[in-house]
This record gives C-alpha cells, structure tokens and sequence, in this order.
C-alpha cells in the first residue's frame, strides 16, 4: 500500500544532497517496474532473489504491481492505507493506542517536490 523510509532527521540534513538521489532513484526503480516491457526481467529478479518459481514470481508481480499498484509511481503515502495500517497494528496491539491528530504528522515528503 505504500513503502516507507525512515532516517534521522540530523542525517537527512546533513546529507540532503544523498537524500533527494535516493529518492530520484527510488522514483525511477518504481517507474521501471511498472514498464510492461520490463515485467519479465523483474519476474526473474524476484525469483532469483527470493529462490522463487517462476510462476510464482509471476503471480506474485501480477498480484502487487498490477493489479494492486502497491508501489506508489509518485512515491506518496497513500494517507487512507496509512490510516487502515494504524488500525490494524492497534487492534493486532502492536500500537498501544490510535495516535492522536492526523496522521499526515507523521508523513515527510519534501523530497518527492
């Protein structure tokens, strides 16, 4: 639903420089797999690395990147799935509580701009 990155706020304004490349990379990486005539490559990188079958790879690659779209091709949070994700860890008690206030708080995207 969405891909979350988290650094130390001293760090990225140390290195806001190394920061916005990554996140340039990241963009273009999401931008690659979503190619259609990238899909079998990315299928086998899945498989190799993951020591998956091939099918699997494939059902796997239709399931989040197609039909799911699960990696964001603007790299913003999906505030609602956010949201969503929040509850379940409450409910599953991997958060004590819902946090107060809007969850947009917790969300950085300066160097998506």
């Amino acid at each position: 639903m969405f891909v979350c990155f988290a650094v130390n706020s001293a760090w990225l304004t140390a290195k806001a420089d190394v920061a916005r490349r990554f996140a340039k990379a990241w963009l273009q990486g999401v931008g690659w797999l979503y190619e259609p005539t990238n899909r079998a490559e990315a299928e086998r990188l899945l498989a190799d690395e993951l020591k998956l079958t091939p099918e699997i790879a494939a059902q796997s690659y239709d399931q989040i990147v197609v039909r799911n779209q699960a990696y964001p091709r603007d790299g913003k949070v999906d505030l609602d799935a956010l949201r969503a994700i929040v509850e379940i860890m409450v409910e599953g008690k991997e958060l004590p509580a819902m946090p107060q206030g809007d969850v947009r708080k917790y969300v950085d995207d300066r160097l998506l701009q």
